[in-house]
């Protein structure tokens, strides 16, 4: 079953129609380019993928489960926090279980009790599914792979400029790990206007290897007359 599909969805922006009768499909393993000029339909179409967008006719069909990263334009950073407690906030989850198995270590040292052992084998089993204590090594990875450097890793927030905000909003996408994402990018290829990378493998890879396809509207959805 495919990721996502759209089947023909119309937008209309009074009196300006923007989306005409689009249907597509997001497989697993993708890797598609938005590029367009401004008004052309990019972040119309991008806001319906993701939910954000619920007044437009015709369908978008998820696969069950599905999620879906999402990197805006705005930086959601916060600004007292560092950059790696900002990264760990992906991990609230597993790092809360390890404070539960750590209470119940110390419990367990001064009281010899079967269900203490079993709440411990409990949670330790839940932080194992979930991946572990390898997050700091994904963090340490991620932001690397991304251009900063070990010692910016502490410095807070506000004091990122706003390439930086943005490397870093990327890395906690990236982090995250949805089944699709879907990436904002301000500048690309000779001054063009990139709107979408969607890199809809599950790996915490930055990018696949095998690169990035970038693609006219008209090319990947058609004739040209349907996104205006």
């Amino acid at each position: 079953m495919s990721l996502i599909r759209l089947e023909k969805v119309t937008k209309l922006y009074d009196p300006d129609l923007i989306l005409d009768d689009i249907s597509v499909s997001i497989e697993h393993g993708d890797r598609i380019g938005l590029i367009g000029r401004n008004g052309t339909g990019k972040t119309t179409l991008i806001k319906i993928i993701n939910g954000m967008l619920a007044n437009f006719k015709g369908k978008v069909v998820s696969a069950k489960g599905l999620r879906i990263g999402y990197l805006s334009q705005e930086p959601d950073l916060a600004r007292d926090c560092t950059l790696r407690q900002e990264m760990l906030k992906v991990f609230e989850k597993r790092r809360a279980l390890e404070d539960k198995m750590l209470l119940l270590a110390e419990e367990m040292e001064t009281e010899e009790a079967p269900h203490l052992l079993e709440a411990y084998a409990r949670i330790q089993e839940q932080h194992e599914r979930l991946g572990g204590y390898d997050y700091e090594h994904q963090v340490n990875r991620i932001l690397g792979g991304l251009g900063f450097p070990e010692q910016d890793f502490n410095l807070p927030i506000r004091v990122l400029s706003g390439g930086q905000k943005s490397r870093a909003t990327l890395a906690k996408l990236l982090l995250e790990e949805p089944d699709l994402r879907t990436i904002l990018i301000l500048k690309g290829l000779n001054g063009s206007k990139i709107t979408l990378i969607s890199n809809t493998t599950a790996q915490s890879s930055l990018f696949p290897t095998t690169g990035i396809f970038w693609t006219r509207l008209s090319e990947r959805f058609g004739n040209s007359q349907n996104i205006r």
